[in-house]
Order: structure tokens, then C-alpha cells, then sequence
């Protein structure tokens, strides 16, 4: 059997019939799944006309992982066997370059371009690519959404194989492969295969990245309103660096600060898969590198009877009876100022509820927070308590400005919530996907980093029981829930 191709002037006589990306035309039945992906990164998530770049990518589900791939990107097929115009399409050097046992080759065809790469078969077999772990060539984390968590999204362990550019029109992708099975490549069987793309478009379906994910990760949080406060009211200014609102203007001001409030802790469609699902983790959830010098803390400080009337606050920690409502308060509180370092920036959270009604509950700001906070706010859904962002003004540098000295001295109280307990059923209230920033010298918020949970338990009898209230803070805790009542 001979490669066929529908670009009659494209048939060449190659050197490549003896190697291993040929090799899946002329072998014996398939033994496993391959996966290709196509992502997308738009230089302008708000102009798809603008172009950009892609990166190409693989799974196998064989032990041994793909062998070889022909990959058409955008257009009619070819055949593969030159490399011009030099470097429009770049290999990954860690797999398949042209070098040593491997083989890489491109070329333009008429409206995109073809890849053929893979193993020669005539040394060292180069296996695993495409089975994650440490095999050559593996991205653990999605390629194009690399802030959800690891294993949560299916296109993570995806081989990169080759990067280029694209313009105005959407690529499309279709692909063949090889895979090795007992030392020999045979054909594969083709599974899922995705073009995917980060545009703040409504014209893929399930794909669009919403307005104001200006770090591109899925989740707009703390990290997308830094970028557009770090470069407020300046212009010249792209996706990256805070015009979000989809006017492409160049102007970072209040309609880019406003959309990441309206759409603050909301997720876009994942076109990992091309699902409504939500991503299950904000943006920039990793875990610092250093203590995290922070704290948020939540604490039940009052009791109201159903008539709103205070009583004394009881012992919640065991069933009390009596239906009443609760005040907790959540603080702030600043545990350590690193090198470059002003302190306290901003924090963002969530708040989830189980066998508590919060659902006549609105986020409060604390009196003592009001002249301390520029923004305090549930920014989420409304009555979610889902994104509640509290956050200094922007561009402050005086280390003698009280408002960069929030928790230094103590707990700072930012805000409140009710919520009614029935009295006998076991219920909690937790804090989630806290993240927190840092005021820096220059009056500049650094990027995110996670914070610790905190729970309530209501009706729960902690050791020793004797204690009125159970905090427990889960450290590394990043996975942000749905409130339940």
C-alpha cells in the first residue's frame, strides 16, 4: 500500500518509506488509541482576525506510546519530504527533531501545512511519547489551560510534538499515527481529536475564554484583577496586560476592571472536551514557594433568635435544639512582610455552607475594613457567596499608608455573613480557593498565591469537647465547591 494524497503536484519519491511514520501505511491491525489536539493561543482572545500561535500535541493510550504521526494542520493533503520555509514550523526538540534516531519533516500545502515526524526504527526505539510521566516530550498540566488542576482535565500528559503560527482563519486538524506495541509500530486507532482555542468569542461553542481572564487560565480571580490594577488607566495595552473588555482599545480603565468584577471566580466552558463543565480550581492556584504570610480566618461571634433578636451565643459545637442564626465574621491577618514586600494586597475566596441556610445572607463589610478597602465585594453570582474580593487600591507605596499595613497588628475584621442553623443536624461552613496577594515597594499587587482553608462544624462534638469551636485549617487546600444548604 502506498500513500496517497489528493495534491497531485505534492507526490514525491521520499527517503522516508524505510522509517517509521511510513511504516503505519504498510503494518498489521491497530492495538490502541491516539488522541491529537490543535491549541490555539489567539494574540488577542478578543480579535480571532488577529491570528496567532498552536501548539500540537498527542496522547496514547499504548504502553509504548506513539511512534509516529502525519498531522495535516488547515488544509488539503500533501506529502511530506521538505522543510521550507525554514523554521515556520518548529519541533520539539525533546522527541521528534530530525536528529540522531528521529524524524521530523514539514511542508506548506495549499491553505496550511503538513507534519510528518517519528522514530526511524534504526537505533535506540524512543518510546512512551504521549503516556505522560516523565517521557519525553510530556506537558503534565493542559497545554492551553495549564492552571486547572492536574488529572482534572483530560488533555493533561499530552506530548508536544511541534508549535507554529496561524492568521485570520481558524486551522483545522486531522491526523494518522503509529504506535509501538511489543518493540514494532503499528497503526493506531484515532480517538478524540480537537482543535481548541482561547478566544473570548461566542463562536465555537463550548470555546470562549470568558472576558477578563486576562492570565488566560480558565477561572477569572485575584491574579486577572492585579494585571488590569498594575496597569490601570495606561494605554498601548493588550489582553495580557489588562484590555479585557473585549473593545480592543488598548485603554486599561474601569470597563476592564468592572468586567473582571462581573465575571470574578466564574469559569469558562472547558474545550477540553467540548463540555459546559466548569474548571474546578481558580486561577494561579499553586502553592507558594515560601509560608504563605497570610491568614483568613472565620469565626462565629454572635446569635440571633428567628426574629432577629440576640441571644447568647450557645455551645454549637453540640446539637443546641433551637434554630438560630449565626454571625461569622472572616479576618485577615499578616503574618510575615517579605524582601520587596509592603504587605497585604488583596484576598479572594469562597464561602461553602452545608446544612446552613445562607440563602437570605448577603456578603457585609466590616465598618473597621471601609476605609482600608477599595473593593469589598461578593463579585460572584449573585447570592453564590462564591468570589468575594477584598483588596487594597492600587498604587500604593507609602510602607507608612495604614491601608498597606491591614493585618499587621492584629487580625483585620473584613466582612461578615448569617447563616441559621436548625440545631441538630451535623452542618459546617468552610472557606475555599482562598488565594492572596502582596503589595509591593512600587505599588504593584504580585501574583496569587494559595492560602489555607478554614472550617466551622456545627453540631459536630470535637476532642476535647470542652472546645466551642473547631477550626481546621486544611493546608494546600485549593479546590474552591458549590455552596450546598
Amino acid at each position: 500500500m502506498t500513500l496517497k494524497t489528493s495534491n497531485s503536484t505534492a507526490r514525491l519519491t521520499l527517503v522516508l518509506i524505510a522509517v517509521a511514520i511510513l511504516t503505519w501505511i504498510l503494518t498489521s491491525r491497530a492495538e490502541a488509541i491516539v488522541d491529537g489536539q490543535l491549541n490555539l493561543r489567539y494574540a488577542n482572545p478578543a480579535d480571532e482576525s488577529a491570528g496567532g500561535t498552536w501548539d500540537l500535541l498527542f496522547q496514547s493510550t499504548a504502553p509504548g506510546g506513539v511512534s509516529g504521526i502525519q498531522a495535516l494542520i488547515g488544509g488539503a493533503t500533501g506529502v511530506t519530504g521538505v522543510d521550507t520555509p525554514i523554521n515556520a514550523i518548529v519541533p520539539n526538540t525533546d522527541v521528534w527533531d530530525n536528529s540522531g534516531d528521529t524524524i521530523f519533516r514539514f511542508q506548506p500545502i495549499s491553505g496550511g501545512a503538513e507534519v510528518a515526524a517519528g522514530d526511524a526504527l534504526s537505533g535506540v526505539l524512543l518510546t512512551g511519547i504521549g503516556t505522560g510521566g516523565m517521557t519525553a516530550g510530556n506537558i503534565p498540566e493542559d497545554d492551553l489551560f495549564p492552571n486547572n488542576v492536574v488529572g482534572d482535565d483530560p488533555w493533561d500528559n499530552s506530548a508536544l510534538i511541534a508549535s507554529g503560527t496561524f492568521g485570520s482563519s481558524r486551522p483545522s486538524l486531522t491526523i494518522v499515527a503509529n504506535e509501538f506495541v511489543g518493540g514494532s509500530a503499528v497503526s493506531a486507532t484515532i480517538g478524540d481529536v480537537a482543535v481548541r482555542g482561547d478566544a473570548a468569542i461566542d463562536g465555537f461553542g463550548a470555546e470562549e475564554m470568558l472576558l477578563g481572564d486576562a492570565d488566560r487560565s480558565g477561572t477569572i480571580a485575584n491574579n486577572d484583577f492585579n494585571i488590569v490594577i498594575n496597569n490601570f488607566n495606561t494605554s498601548g495595552k493588550g489582553w495580557d496586560t489588562g484590555d479585557v473588555d473585549g473593545t480592543s482599545t488598548g485603554l486599561v480603565n474601569e470597563d476592564d476592571r468592572n468586567i473582571v468584577l462581573d465575571n470574578f471566580f466564574q469559569s469558562a466552558a472547558d474545550p477540553s472536551s467540548g463540555s459546559l463543565a466548569l474548571n474546578s480550581s481558580p486561577a494561579n492556584t499553586a502553592a507558594a514557594a515560601f509560608p504563605v504570610p497570610f491568614t483568613l480566618d472565620a469565626k462565629v461571634t454572635a446569635a440571633f433568635d428567628l426574629s432577629n433578636t440576640p441571644v447568647a451565643l450557645p455551645n454549637f459545637n453540640q446539637p443546641v435544639g433551637t434554630p438560630l442564626v449565626y454571625q461569622v465574621e472572616f479576618s485577615v491577618e499578616t503574618l510575615a512582610v517579605f524582601p520587596g514586600e509592603l504587605g497585604f494586597a488583596n484576598v479572594g475566596f469562597s464561602i461553602v455552607t452545608d446544612n446552613l441556610d445562607d440563602s437570605s445572607s448577603d456578603w457585609t463589610p466590616s465598618a473597621e475594613s471601609a476605609l482600608l478597602l477599595e473593593t469589598n465585594l461578593d463579585a460572584g453570582l449573585p447570592d453564590d457567596l462564591e468570589g468575594i474580593l477584598a483588596s487594597i487600591a492600587g498604587g500604593l507605596d507609602d510602607p507608612l499608608d495604614l491601608r498597606t499595613q491591614i493585618g499587621q497588628n492584629g487580625a483585620t475584621v473584613i466582612g461578615s455573613i448569617l447563616v441559621e442553623w436548625d440545631g441538630v443536624t451535623p452542618a459546617s461552613l468552610s472557606t475555599a480557593g482562598v488565594l492572596f496577594s502582596a503589595n509591593s515597594f512600587n505599588g504593584q499587587f504580585l501574583p496569587s498565591v494559595g492560602g489555607a482553608s478554614t472550617t466551622i462544624l456545627f453540631g459536630s462534638v470535637p476532642e476535647p469537647s470542652s472546645l466551642m469551636l473547631l477550626v481546621t485549617t486544611i493546608c494546600g487546600c485549593l479546590v474552591t465547591g458549590r455552596k450546598r444548604s
